[in-house]
């Protein structure tokens, strides 16, 4: 026998709101999610992988060998697209003047609407190996991107930077060891060089060192040095100097919303014989259990027109936690002592080694610690907007077993929403 079905107008109601529901979900991966790809160009797209060769031509069927050879290849509004794979890369390197230099160098530069791009096409799984040169990748290219890739080996540097505009995003910069003991220093993992305008988001550094025989030697984490840097949302632990060290000449630098743990020392802003530092803001970082410092200036080499502003800093070698002698410096709203209960709150889990969860417990006393930071400062390392609101939207009564949603009593209510936050990770 056959049998009609009728849709009832409730179901019919409450199958539009299933499709309404899915819609919305589809609009919070896209807003929430982890960030895309820098920028949307036009030029030529090229491909990098273990198996291609730099003899092809650099598609997707017939990729290129080396990073290098996409290097020299792109002009501005490229992109290139490196596969998942380990690169290994040894001396002489690639400098075209000074042999042993550097491992991958990029010199093409692009524009401001058309930037060149090099990009991992999975988050830290096209992974640079780089011997015998000082710096793993040396960038000299104003309006260039370097985007998730994991970098370690024995060198000096992994990311150095002199190209002004360039964008240093979530890269893994981790193990390694410097034996570079001359007047330039031992190292750093991530370093803006002679750049300005560099931005460093979303970047994971650990794990810098100085080889014995470099007694004095310094590794910071990462190394800025002029003008309008933005150093955001970095998670910086277990090197022997600096987290984040900002030196040289200095001014209009933003050091927001980075995690830094178990260093020498946490952040230093100062100039030098170069120029002051001016007009610098620390606001929202998190810096837990240093040797050293937690935040350091220089009063004789700075104008007054600083800012350190809510952050917390805790468990630092030598007190005060915020070392200033600029009586001109704002300094408020910074967390500098935590109850038992507070400290064991902070992290999720916090292990010294590194392999803990770093993102915030429910009960953290970051949270609805920070500053309100605006548009384009108001994400986290997840590519989450911070703060949020509880979205609210009437629909029919239904119940759908989806992960942090509940659609009840004819509300739609978005759970684990944080308001302002301090450090990099979400609960």
């Amino acid at each position: 026998m056959k049998c009609a079905y009728k849709i009832s107008s409730y179901s019919r109601i409450n199958i539009l709101a299933l499709i309404f529901l899915i819609f919305i979900i589809s609009q919070m991966q896209a807003a929430f999610g982890q960030a895309a790809p820098s920028s949307t160009t036009t030029g030529n797209v090229y491909y990098v992988a273990t198996t291609g060769l730099d003899s092809n031509a650099g598609t997707i069927t017939a990729p290129f060998r080396t990073i290098q050879k996409a290097a020299n290849t792109v002009q501005a509004g490229d992109t290139v697209y490196v596969l998942p794979g380990t690169y290994t890369l040894t001396g002489p390197g690639a400098h075209p003047t000074y042999s042993n230099y550097a491992s991958i160098y990029t010199s093409k530069s692009g524009t401001a609407a058309q930037p060149v791009q090099f990009i991992s096409t999975l988050k830290w799984g096209a992974k640079i190996v780089s011997t015998g040169n000082r710096i793993a990748w040396l960038n000299d290219g104003a309006y260039v991107t370097i985007q998730g890739f994991d970098i370690t080996g024995t060198m000096g540097v992994g990311i150095l930077s002199n190209g002004n505009y360039s964008r240093i995003i979530g890269n893994h910069v981790h193990d390694y060891t410097s034996s570079y003991c001359d007047s330039s220093g031992s190292g750093t993992g991530i370093g803006s060089g002679r750049g300005n305008y560099v931005d460093i988001i979303g970047n994971l550094v650990d794990h810098l060192s100085v080889a014995s025989t470099c007694p004095a030697g310094q590794i910071h984490g990462i190394y800025a040095a002029y003008t309008g840097m933005r150093i955001i949302n970095n998670v910086v632990n277990n090197v022997k100097n600096y987290c984040i060290h900002v030196y040289h000449a200095p001014v209009d630098n933003k050091i927001f919303s980075n995690t830094a743990f178990n260093c020498g020392s946490g952040i230093i802003v100062a100039g030098t014989a170069e120029g002051l530092a001016k007009n610098n803001s620390i606001k929202n970082n998190i810096i837990y259990q240093t040797v050293y410092y937690g935040i350091h200036e220089y009063a004789t080499t700075r104008d007054g027109t600083e800012a350190i502003k809510n952050n917390l800093i805790y468990k630092t070698g030598i007190l005060p936690a915020i070392s200033t002698d600029d009586p001109t410096t704002a300094v408020s709203g910074n967390i500098i002592s935590l109850t038992a209960t507070q400290e064991a709150a902070l992290f999720v889990n916090y292990q010294a080694g590194g392999s803990g969860d770093y993102r915030l417990q429910s009960t953290s006393p970051a949270i609805n610690a920070g500053a309100t930071l605006g548009v384009p400062y108001n994400v986290d390392y997840d590519g989450v907007s911070r703060p949020q609101e509880i979205l609210t939207i009437f629909l029919p009564q239904v119940l759908i077993p989806i992960p942090e949603l509940q659609l009840l009593r004819g509300k739609l209510l978005l759970l684990r929403f944080l308001s302002l936050k301090l450090g990099t990770l979400l609960f």
